[in-house]
């Protein structure tokens, strides 16, 4: 039994996932180099040069992942579309793909009303473990299929260990949702958002190790 459509398609998953991980990184990066740049200033002088300079080099990196973000989109569009010839669990993927691109424009056109705004942020938020979910219970019928039954169980545990680290990453943005307001508050969200972009790579990573077994059994 030969799945080519969804070798192609889950070739293009995989990267992808690699330039997402490569845009978390960057974000990561342009966040490091703004508060490391304002923490080394001696004066306020300092401060509003550094964080100036900061500033530039952070809307460069802001600019690259931003193209970097564009075109993994598209690929992951693709990928599904491809798998999902194979495997109706990547179609769905597609789908739900497609949902997020009218739920982002449904939180811009909403910016300015915060509830809305946050509702559609949140479920923004959930759109990316979903796609993840089907994905990997995609490779898991596809395993099954071909009887490796071990890429199956494999699947399986993956899919809780994600699911737990997006549930975390959800709960943090919510909390970033609600208590929006106050020095405190600023301080904490900021803390949690980097806990969250943390977890986020640590999702990446584990998902792109299993999305290279999955070409490896499909090759």
């Amino acid at each position: 039994m030969e799945f080519s459509n969804a070798l192609n398609g889950i070739k293009k998953i995989r990267t992808s996932e690699i330039l997402s991980l490569i845009v978390a990184l960057l974000g990561a990066v342009g966040g490091g180099l703004l508060l490391g740049a304002v923490k080394s200033a001696k004066s306020v002088e300092d401060a509003m040069h550094a964080g100036g300079s900061a500033v530039v080099g952070g809307s460069i990196i802001a600019v690259i992942a931003g193209i970097l973000a564009i075109v993994a989109f598209i690929l992951q569009l693709v990928g599904l579309n491809a798998a999902g010839k194979d495997e109706n669990r990547f179609r769905q993927g597609f789908i739900i793909a497609i949902v997020g691109i009218v739920v982002s424009l449904l939180q811009t056109v909403f910016a300015k009303n915060a509830l809305l705004s946050g509702v559609f942020e949140v479920i923004s938020s959930v759109i990316s473990p979903v796609i993840t979910y089907l994905c990997i219970d995609g490779i898991i019928n596809i395993a099954k299929k071909l009887g490796n039954d071990e890429m199956a169980e494999r699947g399986t545990k993956l899919f809780k260990i994600i699911i737990a680290i997006y549930a975390i990453v959800i709960i943090v943005k919510l909390i970033e949702t609600i208590f929006s307001s106050g020095e405190v508050v600023k301080a904490i969200s900021g803390v949690l958002a980097i806990v969250a972009g943390i977890l986020t790579i640590v999702a990446l990573v584990t998902y792109l190790k299993y999305l290279g077994r999955a070409v490896k059994m499909l090759e």
